[in-house]
């Protein structure tokens, strides 16, 4: 029996809302879209806090020997996060003003060195007649930004202020509501998204090309970026909105079928682990594998998702978003994506409903459920 591979690319500041798959049309991401026209799109994968930490405590899986795990990352503190790998490989990250180039970029470096890597990984995987798991923690939009700063003038018009020149993203910016300068970390983000597809886009395809092994591909985000949505912006905001919490999620593998339906309910942190042990024929009662979906099989994840912060606490069910705190803010879902109108003061019966549902496994009655009003 040929051994198993997965790939996991993790980029830190992702959020979903950064792809056209998702919804987003303030900038292209064909290269992202076209992977998601071929891979399982997990629809709402919702972190379960915005603490890249708690990501990492539920979503990288503790697999048992003879299952080998190597890490590669730009952020020295992921090792630590992510639990211990059989081998760790830590890329520096250089860049201190923008690049020139797209190649010259930090993420076009860094994902060259994954690449590179990807022969070994598989030399090894095979010596040791082991399933292997490489997992890699991209810094991402919560590292440097350092894309050409002709991307960023390009995804502006005439009118609009001149790009900006930052390298360092912005991390908690509170109170910013100057349309020009929200504009311009838009601009800024969006550029490096541009950069990161390609990189992505091309270290998938050389992973697809690597022969004699069963393989799997995931692309995920692991934790949101605040753009002024609610009044701040960066990756430290620490709110309970979309922004910081819906994150999105791709599987790849050869044997999939296509075009794929989309995953319905709510998948969290731990379902990326389980994912991962299904893959690897490893046995556990955490989380729910997303597998089954690549065959074609039906699958329906959880009604209700909840995810807490510093005394908030956030519960998502299919028709409404509540964020608890010193008050109650509610939003209708579908329809307030951007949770721009808090109609708790409206709907009271609501909100007491969804403070009272807690766990996805009790049955949510229909006011829950339901979109319609």
């Amino acid at each position: 029996m040929e051994n198993r591979l997965a790939l996991v690319i993790a980029v830190d500041g992702l959020r979903a809302s950064a792809w056209g798959a998702y919804g987003n049309t303030a900038f292209p991401t064909p290269l992202f879209d076209e992977l998601a026209s071929r891979a399982l799109v997990v629809e709402w994968l919702l972190a379960k806090s915005p603490a890249l930490a708690d990501f990492y405590r539920d979503a990288c899986p503790q697999l048992k020997s003879p299952t080998r795990r190597w890490l590669i990352t730009d952020d020295p503190t992921i090792a630590e996060q992510a639990g211990n790998f059989d081998e760790v490989m830590h890329v520096e990250r250089m860049a201190n003003q923008s690049a020139e180039q797209s190649e010259e970029s930090h993420a076009t470096r860094f994902f060259a060195r994954v690449v590179e890597q990807f022969a070994a990984w598989q030399k090894d995987a095979a010596e040791q007649q082991a399933n292997s798991l490489l997992w890699v923690h991209f810094s991402g939009l919560c590292g440097t930004w350092d894309a050409p700063l002709e991307l960023r003038a390009h995804m502006m018009d005439e009118e609009d202020p001149l790009p900006p020149e930052f390298v360092d993203p912005p991390t908690n910016l509170q109170g910013i509501d100057d349309p020009d300068e929200l504009l311009q970390y838009l601009v800024a983000y969006a550029a490096q998204v541009s950069v990161l597809e390609l990189c992505v886009a091309g270290a998938i395809e050389a992973f697809e090309e690597l022969a004699g092994s069963e393989k799997l591909a995931m692309i995920l985000g692991s934790r949101g970026f605040s753009l002024g949505e609610h009044g701040c912006v960066g990756s430290d905001c620490c709110t309970l909105y979309s922004e910081q919490l819906h994150l999105p999620c791709l599987i790849i593998t050869q044997e999939s079928l296509a075009p794929l339906p989309r995953v319905i309910g709510f998948a969290q942190p731990e379902d990326i682990a389980a994912t991962l042990r299904d893959w690897f024929r490893t046995s556990s009662s955490e989380g729910m594998s997303l597998l089954p979906a690549l065959g074609g099989m039906p699958l329906t994840l959880r009604d209700l998702a909840t995810a807490s912060n510093k005394g908030q606490q956030m519960v998502r069910s299919p028709a409404w978003m509540l964020i608890r705190g010193e008050h109650s803010e509610l939003y209708a879902k579908p329809d307030d994506r951007w949770e721009a109108n808090d109609i708790a003061s409206r709907c009271p019966e609501i909100v007491t409903l969804l403070s009272d549902s807690t766990t996805a496994e009790q049955a949510l009655p229909d006011e829950l459920v339901s979109p319609w009003r």
